[in-house]
């Protein structure tokens, strides 16, 4: 039996719940577009604004000048203390990050006053940790850092090559930095691209007319950025695909000057979006908004399934499937059309099941606990209204039912595979991801065999800070975004000692910390590196102030 480790918290204000829930109902429809979809948005990433800022100067058009400068503006204004730059604003200094920033910053030849002073400081940085400024030392400082980040070091890596700031025969001197590089031409580039042979100089007509098609819009940002660095290279300034990706490039900037490792994420914050105003409250369907909202998800299906981003032929995945799918049943999308892509959405979902059982962020990858509940959560969902393939739907989730119960730690836990966290020493978050587990299986039918729910809850209770939050694990700093998926799992519990003492214990820590919060680098992104999507912490505390209202209002009234 889960027992309580804190103090009892003080009295619980259920008037303040409901009205910082209607608050950020309130918040979540004004930042919507047209009250149909929301953009969302990762915060700015120093890889890719530095990659940004070097790919439009190397295309050598003048109307790009301002983005350039207002890019490295944004890296001298988000450079830490000691003269480095991590993934995010608020994570710490890393050498691939700052070796990019410093190559963009040292190849402007316009660059002055504090974006100069930002580079020499980042020369000092750099001194320290490679031990020295020339081509074997950056060299040997990203090979050392391709163990942890491989394709963040490659990508440094390469616009170090391009630039002639590293001799690349230096590179095949260290084999984790030849590794990152392979890593940088198969699974960042496709073979055809140029940018496979910008560490040899030399470029192939098959690569060049690949590009003719090419879509900066489907593409990471540091993608884009050494496409263009590449034809700077093989000297066809000239080509289409140069203004396409400037272009573009200078469109996706933050207002501040920065960019996103990945411009592009409304399908993802939409579906999280629709399942935190469902859980609050605020959707109240059938109504045209509503409808306005499942006509737009259902649009961007592709091949059966869903990605982050919005754009025809965006890499579908698992999780983002299995979320929209989620949030099409809490508009209850329940017409032909709806139900014909949700169809297609749950064939796409089993033919991605592992042989564990579990599913993993895209087929054929190794499964994850977080989006393996997921899935098992979308697919129960709809199980009663689609009818068939009922067989092969009830037997993919008595195995992702098994999956979770192997799965499950000895402390009641589960690791992920999908989000981590920068400050823990091992990169889990065995706090998001238990609670994300424990949320959606709370909302479904429990049978024999099962995981052990109360050992997971009971481990989000000890992992709790004595003042009500959680980080991603016991000690370590924590955050709103963890805080908020703990509450709103451990709010969907019932019948377990503990689980409302502690959630009301994080709901009071929510509402006092919000306004002055941040979100919490808990995602990697496709080029490795930590992001924060800056409207989680609005989307999750809905979803948990939510099922807290939902789940115990009237019994915490009716106790005064």
């Amino acid at each position: 039996m889960v027992t309580v480790l804190h103090a009892a918290p003080a009295a619980f204000n259920i008037s303040h719940v409901r009205h910082v829930l209607g608050a950020t109902i309130e918040m979540l429809w004004r930042i919507s577009t047209s009250q149909t979809w929301w953009k969302g948005r990762l915060t700015g990433s120093a890889l890719a604004t530095a990659g940004a800022a070097l790919a439009l100067g190397s295309a050598g058009r003048p109307r790009h000048r301002p983005a350039i400068e207002s890019a490295l503006e944004w890296l001298a204004n988000t450079q830490n203390a000691d003269g480095g730059w991590g993934d995010t604003y608020n994570s710490p200094s890393n050498v691939p990050a700052t070796i990019a920033a410093w190559v963009a910053i040292s190849s402007w030849e316009h660059a002055d006053g504090k974006i100069v002073t930002a580079g020499r400081r980042a020369e000092s940085f750099l001194s320290d940790q490679c031990g020295g400024l020339e081509s074997a030392h950056i060299a040997g400082g990203l090979a050392q850092a391709a163990g942890g980040s491989p394709i963040a070091a490659a990508t440094a890596a390469a616009m170090c090559a391009a630039t002639g700031m590293i001799n690349p025969r230096e590179l095949k001197r260290h084999p984790d930095q030849r590794l990152a590089y392979r890593l940088l031409k198969n699974r960042l580039i496709h073979r055809a691209n140029p940018v496979g042979r910008i560490f040899d100089g030399l470029s192939t007509r098959r690569g060049i007319a690949a590009l003719e098609q090419y879509s900066p819009a489907k593409c990471p940002v540091s993608t884009t950025c050494l496409t263009m660095i590449a034809l700077a290279a093989a000297n066809r300034l000239d080509h289409p695909a140069m203004d396409r990706c400037a272009d573009f490039l200078a469109g996706v900037a933050h207002d501040e000057g920065g960019l996103s490792s990945t411009p592009n994420i409304a399908v993802r914050t939409t579906a999280q979006v629709v399942a935190a105003l469902g859980e609050g409250g605020g959707l109240c369907p059938p109504s045209d908004r509503c409808n306005g909202i499942a006509k737009w998800l259902l649009n961007r299906q592709s091949d059966g399934g869903w990605g982050a981003c919005d754009l025809p032929g965006a890499a579908i995945n698992c999780y983002d499937t299995a979320n929209v799918l989620l949030a099409l049943h809490a508009l209850r999308a329940f017409d032909d059309e709806a139900v014909a892509c949700a169809r297609r959405g749950v064939r796409f979902l089993l033919s991605a099941t592992n042989a564990d059982g579990g599913v993993g962020l895209v087929a054929g990858e190794a499964s994850a606990a977080d989006v393996t509940a997921t899935c098992l959560l979308a697919m129960e969902q709809w199980r009663p209204v689609l009818g068939r393939p009922e067989v092969q739907i009830a037997q993919a989730c008595a195995r992702m039912r098994r999956f979770l119960k192997t799965s499950q730690h000895n402390d009641g836990s589960w690791a992920s595979l999908l989000a981590g966290n920068q400050l823990e020493p091992n990169t889990e978050n065995r706090v998001w991801t238990t609670a994300t587990v424990l949320a959606s299986m709370t909302q479904i039918t429990a049978v024999a065999g099962d995981c052990d729910l109360p050992a997971a809850a009971g481990f989000l209770i000890e992992a709790q800070w004595p003042g009500g939050a959680w980080g991603p694990a016991r000690g370590v700093a924590p955050s709103l975004d963890e805080t908020a998926v703990a509450v709103g799992a451990l709010a969907g519990v019932s019948g377990i000692k503990g689980c409302r003492d502690a959630a009301m214990r994080g709901a009071q820590w929510l509402t006092e910390t919000f306004s002055s919060g941040a979100p919490a680098p808990i995602f990697r992104d496709t080029d490795g590196t930590w992001q924060c999507d800056v409207n989680n912490p609005l989307v999750f505390m809905t979803f948990a102030m939510g099922r807290l209202c939902r789940t115990w209002a009237g019994q915490i009234a009716a106790e005064g």
